[in-house]
């Protein structure tokens, strides 16, 4: 549960209004989702005296194709921009369609939840309609 909650804070902080987009090097546009792309990554930190599992982030070279530092995301998992965990996912933008593009261990279950009402991917999906 606190992996999920850091998740959706690291995401608010990023873009709350969840309406940014950014170019990839193909042209196509992927959401500004700070953990979508390493969804299913978690580190944990101590909290009194417990460790919590809190989310994996990306870091701006993640979204820039030709960054000055190579790093990607928080743990260090990624090696390239615009690159995904297995577990991760991305809502792009191609021709002003929007789909999601899964990692290769991103669960069906997973991929329904990010549907429910008031989710930030059903939101971005309403920004373009």
């Amino acid at each position: 549960m606190s992996a999920v909650a850091s998740h959706e804070a690291i995401e608010i902080f990023g873009d709350a209004e969840v309406s940014t987009w950014n170019s990839t090097p193909g042209g196509d546009l992927t959401a500004h989702e700070l953990c979508d792309a390493v969804e299913n990554d978690t580190y944990t930190i101590p909290m009194n005296g417990t460790n919590v599992a809190v989310s994996n982030f990306l870091l701006p070279a993640w979204f820039d194709a030709n960054p000055q530092i190579p790093k990607f995301d928080y743990m260090g998992n990624l090696h390239a921009p615009f690159e995904m965990s297995p577990g991760g996912y991305m809502i792009m933008m191609k021709g002003g369609r929007v789909t999601q593009v899964y990692g290769a261990k991103f669960s069906a279950h997973r991929g329904a939840m990010k549907l429910q009402p008031g989710s930030r991917t059903l939101r971005r999906l309403a920004t373009v309609a």
